[in-house]
């Protein structure tokens, strides 16, 4: 690859935060997401993986995404990254769903150290868009993104 090529594809870490910013945007779709549970959850997550393990915590993610849109949207966030879509993809997506649950448990370890640092990193620009781009209104049940301006 030459030196001008090099420059011009953006970095992992672009990358990683592109795919969170395409996926927060998208959440703007989904009326059943609310900013209130996506930020709390996103937020969550890191010290759910330190003190329980990766794979735990995306398991009781996995677990609740039928009592919260939002468990099931950061589960979705994950195994897109980590099995579709990461130009660091850890797993192939030709496990049997779910696709990621799947992966963790038939992968290596050094397959699975892998892919418990790419969420950490992954769920970095998360919780920071987040915090930047959802609006939580008293209500919140528009679940969507908002310009921040007052109406």
């Amino acid at each position: 690859m030459s030196e001008q090529n090099r420059d011009t594809q953006p970095s992992v870490d672009q990358q990683r935060a592109g795919h969170a910013l395409a996926w927060l945007k998208a959440q703007k779709d989904n009326d059943a997401t609310k900013n209130t549970e996506l930020k709390s959850y996103l937020r969550r997550m890191p010290v759910m993986i330190q003190t329980n393990g990766f794979g735990q915590t995306v398991a009781f993610y996995y677990s609740k995404k039928n009592a919260s849109a939002a468990y099931g949207a950061i589960y979705q966030l994950l195994e897109d990254w980590l099995c579709k879509v990461g130009p660091r993809r850890v797993y192939n997506d030709k496990s049997e769903a779910p696709i990621l649950l799947s992966a963790l448990t038939a992968g290596s370890r050094s397959d699975y150290m892998q892919a418990a640092a790419e969420a950490r990193s992954l769920l970095v620009w998360a919780k920071r868009f987040a915090d930047a781009l959802l609006v939580e209104t008293e209500a919140d049940n528009t679940g969507g993104l908002t310009d921040g301006t007052a109406t």
